[in-house]
């Protein structure tokens, strides 16, 4: 479309000049209006598309629904440990049978604690008795290198071991008891004595009077 400049008409494109005063005709710029489409909306209605919605964090979902589910699981499985134990403890404590002594009152009570092992010593030698007067002894024991002081008097392995007196020691007895006994193929008794400080009980069948 073409237009005169002077009066305002308007031409074909083929024509170059106006018909009514011969100007030169001129390219017409008017803008053509614009069309504008509506668009239907999804849920009814005209205007902008709507902005699509964004994906559910399916993954997410998931982890904390597994997390869940372990927990859960967790917390069944230390429920059901613990009753077991219980169940485990009160049928071990109703199984057992009671001991001599044993009441209801001091089933559930701390255990007696052992009685201390108290040295087993000879009455005293009567008053004035001269200490030279028991025989001074060698201990021979060639064998084992030692002889063992005794408490209670007991061949191994009762009773209690203070010490061992080496072989060849030079010592003296103290009262000794009147029954015999036979240890380790020797026949002898028992007898007090003091060695190191401590006190207890030799068999004389290893030493030499």
């Amino acid at each position: 479309m073409k237009v005169c400049p002077s009066c305002h008409k308007e031409f074909a494109d083929e024509n170059a000049f106006c018909l009514d005063d011969g100007t030169p005709l001129r390219v017409s710029f008017r803008s053509e209006p614009t069309v504008v489409i509506p668009v239907r909306s999804p849920i009814g209605g005209y205007g902008a598309p709507p902005t699509p919605a964004s994906k559910p964090p399916y993954l997410l979902f998931g982890l904390i629904l597994v997390l869940a589910m372990a927990a859960a699981g967790f917390g069944v499985a230390y429920f059901m440990s613990a009753k077991d134990d219980g169940s485990a403890a009160v049928k071990t404590n109703q199984n057992r049978k009671p001991a001599p002594d044993e009441t209801p009152e001091n089933r559930n009570s701390a255990p007696a604690p052992k009685p201390q092992l108290t040295p087993f010593a000879p009455p005293p030698p009567p008053p004035g008795t001269d200490q030279t007067a028991y025989p001074l002894v060698t201990v021979n024991s060639p064998r084992d290198r030692f002889l063992a002081l005794k408490n209670p008097p007991c061949v191994s392995p009762c009773g209690q071991t203070l010490a061992k007196i080496p072989h060849g020691t030079r010592l003296r007895l103290g009262t000794c008891q009147e029954k015999t006994a036979v240890a380790d193929g020797r026949r002898g008794r028992w007898c007090y004595v003091s060695y190191a400080g401590l006190t207890g009980w030799v068999f004389d069948g290893f030493v030499t009077y």
